[in-house]
């Protein structure tokens, strides 16, 4: 328990000399994720399938993420994913999650955009999409986003040292 405590305070000192260390206040950007959800109504969802290649270990992931409220500061979300790894299936889990209209700017990011055409699994359908790539030291994510698909996401790409991600849009509904 006392190393429980211990672990708090360490993380807490951590995230707050972090704050102060890179200014009073972090300059703030749009967040897409509130974006790209934001002009939608509730009830709109999208599907989503992830393969992750952990090296030694495969991992996969359906996620269904629903809108439940909008508001000029943030969203709501539920987001309901069942994972299987290692052969195995595990417990679906189901959040609420908040996503505020801005985010902080992330430090040691770099960011292009541009606009592709990706072809993904939903029935035979081309999607136009912005394209978002953001390095973060050894991390590289690109994001094609369609404003049309609630949530915006229609591929998504990570890789890092020793883990791939690949993600695909599979199903979508707009109320």
């Amino acid at each position: 328990m006392r190393g429980r405590n211990i672990l708090k305070a360490l993380f807490a000192f951590s995230f707050l000399a972090a704050a102060t260390t890179t200014s009073v206040r972090a300059e703030q950007i749009d967040d897409p994720g509130y974006t790209y959800w934001a002009k939608f109504k509730p009830g709109s969802f999208s599907t989503t399938t992830t393969e992750s290649d952990l090296g030694a270990q495969k991992m996969s992931m359906q996620m269904t993420t629903t809108l439940v409220s909008v508001t000029p500061e943030k969203v709501t979300v539920e987001v309901k994913t069942t994972t299987s790894a290692g052969g195995r299936a595990l417990t679906p889990q189901l959040v609420k999650k908040d996503v505020s209209a801005k985010r902080p700017k992330p430090p040691n990011s770099t960011i292009k955009e541009s606009k592709e055409t990706v072809d993904v699994a939903v029935g035979d359908k081309t999607y136009p999409c912005h394209l978002v790539e953001e390095t973060r030291d050894a991390m590289v994510v690109k994001v094609w986003m369609n404003e049309k698909i609630p949530g915006g996401v229609v591929k998504m790409e990570m890789n890092t040292q020793g883990m791939a991600m690949t993600t695909h849009l599979v199903e979508f509904g707009v109320k």
